[in-house]
């Protein structure tokens, strides 16, 4: 049991740091966007852009590790509680 609490723990942890990192992306999108904007009106330069976009895309692999990371707490959960197991031989034997 203590394996099952341990995984879901790390299950929602997991969640936790995926929720922050999509947050974290979409406020780089939006400064990415909004620097966009300014540079096409005059306001700031390509450089400004650049750096935006590329912290959202740092923002975007960042999100991607930590979905990651959830689908493996997700599986070793399942496998805690003993879910997607082989089927034992002798049921494998019948099926066959």
């Amino acid at each position: 049991m203590a394996d099952v609490e341990r995984e879901a723990d790390r299950l929602a942890r997991a969640i936790e740091e995926r929720d922050a990192a999509r947050a974290a992306r979409d406020s780089a999108r939006a400064q990415a966007r909004l620097a966009a904007v300014r540079c096409g009106g005059g306001l700031s330069s390509f450089v400004e852009v650049s750096l935006a976009e590329r912290a959202a895309a740092d923002a975007a692999i960042t999100l991607a590790a930590a979905e990651a990371r959830a689908l493996d707490a997700g599986v070793s959960l399942a496998a805690a509680l003993g879910l997607g197991q082989a089927p034992s031989s002798s049921a494998g034997a019948a099926v066959q």
